[in-house]
């Protein structure tokens, strides 16, 4: 886009091979909520979500992502996993340390 600017960029590297959560119980509407503001200034870009259980605190899919006043959240695509030092959904082979 013309008016791209740096924090577009990187929430779309976050967002790469992952897709909007959707929500079942309100008619699959994708879990997303408007910020009332156009652009994510001043706040977090991308914030891994970690579940719970034996792996939950170190394997995750999914994470919340603030792209031009929306904050999503987002889940990697199929065998994918959330690298949380880069930030990107990669497969699990790929990941310098194998928390899943």
């Amino acid at each position: 886009p013309e008016h791209s600017s740096v924090l577009d960029t990187e929430a779309r590297m976050h967002m790469e091979d992952s897709s909007v959560v959707l929500d079942v119980e309100m008619m699959n509407t994708p879990k997303c909520t408007f910020m009332n503001q156009e652009t994510c200034e001043g706040m977090d870009i991308f914030q891994p979500i970690y579940g719970y259980g034996s792996k939950g605190r170190q394997c995750t899919k999914e994470f919340k992502i603030c792209y031009r006043g929306w904050s999503c959240h987002m889940r990697c695509d199929g065998d994918l996993v959330l690298d949380p030092t880069s930030g990107k959904c990669v497969p699990k082979n790929a990941m310098e340390y194998d928390f899943c």
